[in-house]
Order: structure tokens, then C-alpha cells, then sequence
């Protein structure tokens, strides 16, 4: 069957909030929703009764491989059917009302990409929180100076975008095998072979916050992780001509302080190699400004 729009959901441990996923999504013939679970604890879901089983053009698809939510994308995209516009969502988010309105808008747009703003509110109790701002500050700016460059190579968020799927599938593009920041190189790649763009100031999607959540945790694991994410990232945007969106690679020294105070000189001198030599004081200068700021965010 072909559907107008397909969301998949990587799913581990939070079936409450994933519910609440499911509810904010309308219940239409031309949508269809692919759950994959990560590999919940079943002490801590109710797979008897598991989100989404059930419910009408949602397929759920149970992974014991427990490789995170990249694999877990992938298996999604495995299990596509028919689908002109692809959508992601965290299983701890969800949607605000206004993106069944922005479906009927946009089914028969002709765009790459479509990209709408977010609120973000702290898990519990609903308070507003300040996860989005950035991201609704550059949807601001491109809004208005139509620099969608901007966007394209950087917001590399896996969510509050429609792709058009064509690109996924006629480029064979998929999410990286790691733990962390496996969406940043998808969503890349999607960029590099985008021709148009729309931009809706609108908020479609609510992100919580959380810290339980993966973009909190400190270990060497996890930031190594980015960190060489990142640096894929940078060669990339280098090798397409968009290296002035690069990540700044020195703002990972203080996360690997830490850890251990020898590791951001190593870190400091593995920067300096993967930076593009133009930008390197630019990017240095920026991290003392921030430090003196105490503004210790990448």
C-alpha cells in the first residue's frame, strides 16, 4: 500500500511516553507508523500489551540485537512500504496538533526537505524548557534570510523535518552502526543531495528533556563516540564545500575533561589534524570565549 507519510520510532524502555508518542499522531488512511523496540527490559514493559499493537497501519517490530536506536532506524527503513514523505521520532517526544494540518499542506510539495520549528518541555511535569531554542532561532533566521545552507548542514536532528523518502532510498542512505549521534551522517547525506528546501515557523514537535537522556551522558565511551562522529561529519561537509557548518571539534576538550584531565590534550592535537586549517583559530578562540562564559556547550 502507499502511504503519503511514514514515521518510525525507535523505542527502548519508556513505553508510557511512547504511548503518548502514538496518541499525537492523527489517525489517517495515507499514514503509516513503524515502531522498532531496542530491546526493552521486560521488567519494564508489558510487551502483552506493547504500544501500537493494534492500531491501525502501525507495524511493531521487536529487535533483540539491542544496537541502539541507529540499527533501529534501519530496521525501519528495511520495512518501509510505499511512502512519499518520511518523518523520525524519539518514542520520549511528541507531536503538537498541528502536524496533521501541515499533512495536508504539504502532500504535494515538490520539496526535498520541509522543516518546522519545536517547543521542548522537561519530562514529569510539562514545564517549558529550553531545549529548542536554538533551533527555532536558526528556523528564524533562514526564514527570513532564505540561507538554507544554514540548515541543511546544520541541523542534522533527526526530527521536526519531512524528507522526501525518494532520497533515502535512491542514494541508499542509512543511519551510521554506533550508539551515539548515528542521525548526524544520515541526515547529511540527505542534505548533500537536497535541491529544495521549505521552511514552516510553525512548531510541530515537542522534545523533552531529560537527565536520563543520551545527549547528558559523560563517559569516554559516549563522547569518543560523537566525537569521531563528528569528525566524519566535518570531512564530509569539507569534501562538499561546506566545511563553514563544520562541528567545532575543540569544544570536546572540556567534555573529555570530565573524564580525564590528560584527554583534551590529545583530543586538542587530534582537532587540530581534522580541522580545516583556516578555521582553526576562529574555532579555538570560540571555545575560550565560551569557557570564560562558562558556556561549556558544542
Amino acid at each position: 500500500m502507499k502511504y503519503n507519510y511514514t514515521i518510525v520510532i525507535p523505542h527502548h524502555n519508556n513505553p508510557e511516553l511512547l504511548e503518548k508518542c502514538l496518541d499525537s499522531i492523527p489517525v489517517r488512511e495515507d499514514v503509516a507508523i513503524i515502531v522498532v523496540d531496542d530491546n526493552s527490559n521486560p521488567d519494564l514493559v508489558d510487551f502483552d500489551h506493547f504500544p501500537g499493537v493494534g492500531r491501525k497501519n502501525t507495524k511493531v517490530i521487536f529487535d533483540k540485537s539491542g544496537k541502539g536506536a541507529g540499527n533501529a532506524r534501519n530496521i525501519g527503513l528495511t520495512n518501509i512500504e510505499q511512502t512519499k514523505w518520511l518523518l523520525f521520532a524519539d518514542s520520549d517526544d511528541y507531536f503538537t496538533p498541528y502536524l496533521s494540518e501541515a499533512m495536508d499542506k504539504y502532500v504535494d510539495s515538490d520539496a526535498d526537505q520541509i522543516y518546522f520549528k519545536r517547543l521542548s518541555v522537561y519530562v514529569g511535569t510539562n514545564e517549558p524548557a529550553t531545549r529548542h531554542q536554538g533551533a527555532n532561532e536558526r528556523i528564524d533566521y533562514v526564514y527570513k534570510s532564505r540561507d538554507y545552507d544554514r540548515i541543511l548542514f546544520k541541523d542534522l536532528a533527526p526530527v521536526c523535518k519531512f524528507v522526501n523518502y525518494d532520497i533515502v532510498k535512491n542514494n541508499h542512505i542509512s543511519f551510521e552502526p554506533i550508539r551515539y549521534s548515528n542521525d548526524a551522517m544520515f541526515f547529511l547525506l540527505v542534505s548533500c543531495n537536497t535541491s529544495k528546501v521549505l521552511i514552516d515557523t510553525n512548531p510541530i514537535y515537542v522534545v523533552t528533556e531529560s537527565k536520563n537522556s543520551l545527549m547528558y551522558t559523560y563517559n569516554r565511551e559516549a563522547i569518543e563516540c560523537r566525537y569521531y562522529a563528528a569528525t566524519r561529519i566535518a570531512k564530509v561537509q569539507r569534501k562538499v564545500g561546506k566545511d563553514k557548518y563544520h562541528p567545532n571539534l575543540f569544544a570536546y576538550c572540556y567534555k573529555f575533561a570530565k573524564i580525564n584531565r590528560f584527554l583534551p590534550v590529545m583530543y586538542f592535537f587530534k582537532s587540530l589534524w581534522y580541522t580545516s586549517p583556516k578555521y582553526i583559530i576562529k574555532d579555538i578562540s570560540a571555545c575560550v570565549r565560551a569557557a570564560i562564559k562558562k558556556d561549556y556547550r558544542n
